[in-house]
């Protein structure tokens, strides 16, 4: 049974994925990690990496690196996201990155990147749920959110727009408390990104939902203040619980959201931006209710390599082993 890896460098997270990929297609975690980065830092203003945010990523890559001396690794990838997609200075970044980390970084585009988001999720939403018909699934980021519909084990579509939630935080969420006109503002540039959608879901479509934002949600509606992959798959939020949570955040002060159950400290302010376009997509679509999937980026990547590399199959594996985001 091969070990594989998995290092998705995220606009604002970084994850480290370590798993054993069974006979039976599941995946067995043996090591998990995630630093918050935000590596996107200012690029509201400048698309260039900054060399606090590179000296950040290179801090966290080496911890990775220990990690991974732990384990006999049969494959690993290191991918890289919008953050470095768009950098101006991407190069000089996955240089520092190779000199200090001997990494091998691969810069994915938004397409391969919500490829990997949808098998991830499918892992999840695919199996045991009783769930049929066409699936549109939603990754907010940290910079883009990536937008999936398929009615079958590989997408019929995919749109990969420019809406990261570290960007918009710092565009609009800087005050504290939150100004109302820069909520309005920002509502306005989400909906003019939705407006340039080249594809339409189904009319009556399932909708999941994963990353950071995401799952925050269903860890509050919960009040989990200890996080579990388990209580979080497959966990539904309904629409009016979003339009609730956003009015609550939006109108408190960074020091009161912090203290909400369930939200991970660094999040106070991009987690605003993350609830807007969630709701927003819900509202546009008018989607009722979002299954939450805990599996997605790297659970994805994970299982794809495997399949290019160690097998023939390309059944759709059953839902993973996962505890943490």
């Amino acid at each position: 049974m091969p070990t594989l890896a998995t290092i998705d460098m995220g606009t604002n997270t970084f994850q480290l994925l370590v798993a054993e990929v069974t006979s039976s297609h599941t995946l067995r975690r043996l090591g998990v990690e995630r630093r918050m980065i935000r590596l996107g830092e200012g690029f509201s203003t400048e698309k260039r990496i900054r060399p606090e945010a590179t000296a950040r990523a290179i801090a966290a890559l080496i911890d990775f690196r220990s990690t991974l001396a732990r384990f006999a690794v049969d494959d690993l990838s290191v991918i890289a996201t919008s953050a470095v997609r768009d950098a101006e200075n991407q190069t000089a970044f996955l240089s520092a990155v190779k000199v200090a980390t001997q990494f091998d970084v691969q810069v994915i585009t938004g397409e391969e990147e919500a490829h990997c988001v949808f098998t991830g999720v499918q892992m999840v939403m695919g199996n045991g749920t009783g769930m049929v018909g066409p699936l549109a699934v939603i990754d907010i980021g940290g910079g883009s959110t990536e937008l999936i519909v398929a009615d079958g084990p590989e997408p019929s579509w995919v749109e990969s727009l420019p809406l990261g939630v570290v960007p918009l935080a710092e565009a609009y969420l800087a005050d504290d408390p939150l100004s109302p006109a820069a909520l309005t503002r920002m509502k306005k540039e989400i909906d003019a990104t939705l407006n340039i959608l080249r594809h339409q879901p189904p009319r009556h479509c399932r909708f999941a939902g994963t990353a950071g934002s995401v799952t925050t949600l269903a860890a509050m509606a919960q009040r989990m203040s200890d996080y579990t992959a388990e209580g979080i798959n497959r966990y539904p939020i309904s629409r009016d619980f979003v339009a609730q949570t956003f009015l609550r955040l939006s109108s408190t002060t960074r020091a009161e959201r912090h203290l909400q159950v369930g939200l991970d400290s660094g999040r106070e302010d991009i987690l605003v931006a993350g609830t807007l376009i969630l709701l927003r997509v819900m509202q546009r679509f008018d989607w009722p209710t979002v299954h939450v999937s805990d599996a997605g980026m790297r659970e994805g990547r994970l299982l794809r390599r495997y399949r290019e590399r160690f097998s023939a199959s390309t059944q759709t594996s059953t839902p993973p082993s996962t505890n943490g985001r």
